[in-house]
């Protein structure tokens, strides 16, 4: 009878620990919660660097509830209430998105914009680079002098064929750049003259008025006329005036000499 009971005994102490190994066995998912386990919020970007003008969309991936957006530097960068960031000029900002007790942050750096990221430009022709959103005095460089030289006021000028690197730099620090390519200037033209005809030869009319008696005599204005009529006694020496032709002026043809180009000289 003693020996049963110590074997119950003893299947019982087997039984416990087979269930304690079991329950150790559990992924912890499982034991955490009832439902589904819940990925910890994450920002999607920490930091972030971008030329002034621009914007992108900030989110914070596993977030539960409202997310309350902010900057640390309006006049650098500012964001939305749903998160979308716009550069405004250089300088940095934190982006900070509070969900709960919980803050998220992303910097943000903001560069000056360049007025042209490429270029293609004949050899002897310049253009000017200008930097929007700029702080600080900017330090302009060529990679290239040969191919293609920078003033200090960012007036590039082309030289020879090549391709050249344009660096704006502000604080010793690069904040923008233009890739140049330098093409052959176009050969010299030689012109090919031809004399053709602009307008033809014309003639114009010479006209003159003359003030006309009734009784066929003529005077050279109105006044003459007025005093002739006054001095007849019948009263039938009226007046009128006529427009007639007294000659012509002749006008040569003009010319001008045209190149196949469309010069004209």
């Amino acid at each position: 009878m003693e020996a049963t009971h110590n074997s119950v005994k003893r299947a019982g102490r087997a039984a416990l620990a087979a269930l304690v190994a079991c329950a150790l066995a559990v992924p912890a998912a499982v034991l955490a919660a009832p439902g589904e386990a819940h990925a910890a919020p994450k920002i999607s970007a920490k930091a972030k660097t971008l030329a002034a003008g621009k914007s992108f969309a900030l989110k914070v991936k596993g977030a539960r509830g409202k997310i309350k957006w902010s900057s640390t530097n309006r006049k650098v960068a500012t964001v939305t209430s749903k998160g979308k960031v716009t550069a405004r000029k250089m300088g940095t900002a934190k982006i900070r998105a509070k969900v709960g007790k919980r803050t998220y942050t992303c910097k943000v750096r903001v560069n000056p914009r360049i007025s042209v990221s490429r270029k293609t430009v004949a050899a002897g022709k310049s253009f000017t680079l200008k930097l929007a959103g700029a702080s600080g005095k900017v330090k302009w460089s060529s990679s290239n002098k040969r191919v293609a030289a920078v003033s200090s006021k960012g007036k590039v000028r082309a030289k020879k064929a090549g391709t050249a690197t344009v660096t704006a730099k502000i604080g010793g620090k690069r904040v923008a750049s233009c890739k140049v390519t330098v093409r052959k200037a176009a050969a010299a033209h030689e012109h090919s003259w031809k004399k053709v005809v602009v307008k033809e030869a014309w003639e114009e009319p010479v006209y003159e008025t003359v003030v006309v008696c009734f009784c066929g005599e003529e005077f050279p204005d109105g006044a003459s006329a007025a005093l002739h009529a006054m001095a007849q006694e019948d009263g039938r020496h009226n007046r009128h005036s006529e427009t007639r032709q007294t000659g012509n002026v002749s006008h040569p043809a003009e010319y001008a000499y045209k190149c196949a180009c469309g010069a004209v000289k």
